[in-house]
């Protein structure tokens, strides 16, 4: 199991990352949509309450989707966890990973241990025991991320939330994201798979001026990335047509791409933490 083998080290926290790093360079506006799940409660509360990161991920949509079908191997690899696993979350904490996988489990993944007949954790043995001990007592999640994510969960097959103003380990061009976060209380992402990838990302600012700067940088952000993918027509158009708008404090960007051209963004060197 890859994912939990490595959850220590960059590739864990490219998996983090990933979901940012490809949903706010797609295309256009996200169409609404009905409901597709609900966060699961259980697998929520193994989250740390001190998380700066949480990823979300609908593993049986996302492996029979056309955008799993199109992303490079070293993409799937970083996300891909033990055979079975229905879902998967991923949240970043006190320097370390925790990883907690539903599915039919019969031994625990590489790695992992089982908490419950299908539930598998992997991180520091601290926060392993500390979600023993919530699930014991109800299984409330303690995390305030998570309290947060509720309907972003419940809109979307993959999604994202990320604490502002808290760098994350990113490296390379990746590292840039940490510029917009640093202006933000919090950010999401939510995708939703089929054909057509829609998704709709946002940044939630403290104050007006702040705002601004996160709508400014991002727009400036997104031309210098077109005029880096000038022998890709098709990859320029769409980083071109990313619509951002600002509503108050929020800074929202819609986008709706194709599967081909949405896994794109996890080669291009705009983007990738290479």
């Amino acid at each position: 199991m890859a994912l939990f083998r490595s959850a220590r080290g960059n590739r864990c926290a490219a998996a983090l990352s990933a979901l940012a790093l490809g949903v706010f360079a797609c295309s256009c506006r996200r169409a609404e949509a009905p409901s597709t799940g609900t966060l699961d409660s259980a697998a929520a509360a193994c989250i740390p309450p001190d998380a700066v990161a949480v990823v979300g991920l609908d593993l049986e949509k996302l492996r029979s989707s056309e955008l799993y079908r199109n992303l490079p191997p070293g993409a799937t690899k970083s996300i891909e966890p033990a055979a079975g696993a229905r879902s998967l979350l991923l949240a970043y904490a006190g320097g370390s990973v925790v990883a907690v996988a539903r599915g039919p489990f019969t031994v625990p993944p590489a790695g992992a241990v089982l908490i419950g007949s299908d539930l598998a954790v992997m991180g520091p043995p601290a926060a392993i025991d500390a979600a023993k001990a919530r699930l014991k007592a109800g299984g409330a999640a303690a995390s305030p991320l998570i309290g947060r994510a509720g309907p972003l969960a419940a809109q979307s097959d993959l999604w994202a939330i990320f604490q502002g103003g808290v760098p994350l380990p990113l490296t390379g061009n990746a590292a840039n994201w940490n510029r917009f976060l640093r202006l933000t209380q919090y950010a999401t992402v939510g995708i939703r798979l089929g054909p057509t990838v829609q998704l709709e990302a946002r940044g939630i600012c403290g104050s007006a001026e702040a705002a601004l700067e996160l709508e400014e940088s991002f727009r400036g952000f997104l031309s210098l990335a077109a005029v880096g993918a000038m022998r890709d027509p098709d990859l320029r158009a769409l980083l071109r047509s990313v619509e951002i708008r600002r509503e108050g404090l929020n800074v929202i960007a819609g986008a709706s791409a194709s599967a081909g051209n949405a896994a794109k963004l996890f080669t291009f060197p705009g983007m990738s933490s290479n």
